[in-house]
């Protein structure tokens, strides 16, 4: 017995005192991607205490003593892209060795913000090119919401192979997919991006302390914490935000006593009300509430029509849709508690045999359950053409010729409540930067891609303090990497609802010229316009593959040297001539050109006197500069250009085919 314990006990005391194995941390695992041209910090755990660990890769190593605990760091010296290689750290003391595979030297970026950097490559159209593309690779750092900074990232690289691509950053993917192409080495993508979340959250705490706009947000959060059930209550606010879709009530279906509604005859007008498209039950009826609402409206169908199959596009529906042509159905999309289609275009074939010349009537019934019901359009999406006939003529349906009646109220079923911002929230100042950029800080990179925006732009608080808050940010970022003013091109947002010409009151264009700003107080710092590749009904536009490559312009013109115009036109300085407001830019590039039009009329252009409304002006091109004016403004003071969440007819750009950045003039 006596023999039986000591064994387990020399066993218990040898496993306890084992040295641990000398580990690699796995930003530098297998199909890693190191930064060319850069001094390589490399670091890892395991190691014998106050041992010598001496790190290969490539053509070059390093010695360097561990520290108490076993971590180390090295520093490679700089090389030239290449590989694949073995990246191996050796304890020499133990003899004990890390070793990662398929390593090569190239280009290094990491790729942040929300939901837009975070769109997967499986969703975009286009679609990347298909087959292997082995020089690619990218790392997804996990979604982490902490309070406590985390010294290493959960994931480990991969190779972009037909698996694993569409899991990838789809903007991510198209920017390092055209670097690829173009300086021919690996190129490696950190993804760090998380959904709705805003900008302070990806910046430290001590940067947003040291900022007096940040700085009260901070306290404020912090503060709330002394409250012991605050964190309960937070959890209780999600649930219920979550919940009620479950809960829902499901569709009874087409009411009797409306059957009759989709017929081609004329309807009564007494419960009937003009509407104009787009439309929502808000807006129809002035109220909210759900259930079930129909949509009509009479067209009249040329003779080439007759006879043909037809395309009827009625537009994004919010929920669900049964939509009819001369009282018969020719489509519908969703079911029970489907929310899932509430922005998706609906497109439907109306049958040859029903395509007669003459009065014809379109009904939508749209359903809606939860939140609120609409059509939404947008305009260009609301139509009838022939089917299949690029060249058929259309008959718009977006308009104000339609009525709307309600067939079913059923009271509006579920009211949201912003939730509290508490430990683990996503949108907790300094939490993603703790998370999610910090195990990161210290690899060396070249640059930073950022598209974000969206959440900043959902109060007016957030808004105009935009650029500040990016500027912070950056600055920090680059402090805390300790490797100088790296590149950092930010993706300026992307147009999204209904087209205007003008928003007086806009906080996505408060967003978009703080973006621009902060290009303007720091050095190498860069824009990627997309305002004019989006999707009115949908803020995820599809198209990353434009994006990747405006992105990757920037970046070949100012970090690579291969390109002579890296972004389209941006707001410079204006000054008041006369009746007219004279606008300078840079990056013009060859030129500036009113794309689309004859004239060279540049739209959509306002101008404002002092005191005075904004009024639609003319917009003309002199030069590199812009001349904006109106007769109905002689002492003007103020001008924009584009200032709309989506621009109705933007179209100011350079000769290099970038678009000019929407902008308003200070007075």
């Amino acid at each position: 017995m006596r023999k039986t314990f000591f064994t387990v006990a020399l066993c218990a005391v040898t496993a306890w005192s084992a040295p641990a194995q000398i580990r690699l941390n796995r930003i530098f695992g297998d199909h890693a991607v190191l930064q060319r041209g850069k001094q390589l910090a490399v670091w890892g755990e395991g190691a014998k205490p106050r041992g010598k660990v001496v790190v290969k890769v490539g053509l070059s190593s390093c010695c360097t003593l561990a520290n108490d605990d076993g971590t180390f760091l090295a520093r490679v010296p700089a090389q030239k892209e290449g590989g694949p290689y073995t990246l191996v750290a050796e304890d020499v003391g133990t003899g004990g060795k890390a070793v990662s595979s398929d390593v090569y030297i190239g280009e290094v970026w990491v790729a942040s913000g929300q939901s837009n950097m975070g769109f997967r490559m499986h969703s975009a159209v286009p679609a990347f090119p298909e087959g292997e593309h082995p020089l690619i690779r990218m790392l997804m750092v996990p979604h982490k919401a902490v309070t406590v900074k985390v010294r290493e990232v959960e994931a480990d690289w991969q190779v972009a192979t037909p698996q694993n691509v569409g899991g990838f950053s789809a903007v991510g993917g198209f920017f390092a997919l055209e670097l690829q192409k173009r300086l021919g080495c690996a190129v490696g993508v950190f993804d760090a991006s998380w959904g709705g979340t805003r900008v302070e959250a990806w910046t430290s705490r001590e940067a947003l302390l040291s900022d007096p706009v940040a700085r009260p947000w901070v306290m404020d959060y912090e503060r709330s914490l002394s409250n012991l059930d605050f964190i309960d209550k937070a959890a209780a606010t999600l649930r219920h935000n979550h919940e009620p879709e479950n809960r829902a009530p499901l569709d009874p279906g087409i009411d009797p006593k409306a059957a009759g509604w989709a017929a081609a005859v004329e309807p009564e007008s007494g419960e009937w009300r003009d509407v104009n498209m787009p439309a929502s039950f808000e807006t129809s009826f002035k109220r909210l509430f759900n259930g079930a609402v129909w949509f009509r409206r009479t067209v009249e169908l040329p003779a080439e029509f007759a006879g043909r199959e037809l395309e009827l596009s009625v537009g994004r529906i919010d929920k669900q849709d049964r939509t009819f042509f001369n009282g018969e159905q020719v489509g519908a999309t969703g079911t029970g508690r489907e929310v899932k289609y509430w922005n998706q275009r609906r497109v439907y074939k109306i049958p040859a045999r029903l395509a007669k010349a003459g009065r014809a009537v379109v009904a939508v019934r749209v359903w809606s359950q939860i939140h609120a019901g609409a059509m939404s359009g947008p305009e260009e999406d609301m139509y009838i053409a022939v089917a299949g006939d690029a060249s058929s003529k259309r008959i718009e349906l977006c308009d104000a010729k339609w009525r709307a009646r309600v067939e079913r109220d059923i009271g509006f079923t579920f009211k949201y409540i912003a939730p509290p911002i508490s430990p683990g929230s996503p949108n907790a100042p300094h939490t993603l930067f703790d998370g999610m950029i910090s195990p990161l800080l210290g690899c060396s990179i070249r640059g930073a891609i950022w598209y974000q925006g969206e959440s900043n732009a959902s109060t007016v608080n957030f808004a105009q303090h935009y650029g500040e808050l990016m500027t912070l940010m950056i600055r920090d970022w680059r402090n805390r990497w300790g490797q100088g003013d790296f590149p950092f091109i930010q993706v300026e947002l992307a147009n999204f609802g209904n087209p205007r010409e003008f928003q007086e009151m806009c906080h996505w264009s408060e967003v978009r010229q703080g973006q621009v700003a902060a290009t303007r107080a720091l050095p190498n710092s860069g824009i990627a316009s997309a305002v004019d590749i989006g999707d009115a009904m949908d803020i995820h536009p599809r198209d990353k593959k434009t994006l990747g490559a405006r992105l990757a312009r920037w970046a070949f013109a100012n970090v690579y040297s291969l390109e002579t115009v890296g972004c389209g036109p941006r707001y410079l300085s204006s000054e008041v001539e006369g009746a007219a407001i004279r606008v300078r830019f840079t990056d013009c590039g060859s030129g500036l050109v009113a794309k689309g039009s004859p004239a060279g009329e540049v739209k959509p252009c306002y101008i404002a006197g002092r005191g005075g409304d904004f009024v639609p002006a003319t917009g003309r091109i002199d030069g590199q500069t812009l001349v904006i004016s109106s007769p109905k403004v002689k002492n003007p003071v103020m001008a924009c250009y584009g200032w709309a969440a989506n621009p109705k007819g933007l179209n100011l750009y350079n000769r290099e085919g970038l678009p000019a950045s929407p902008f308003m003039t200070a007075p």
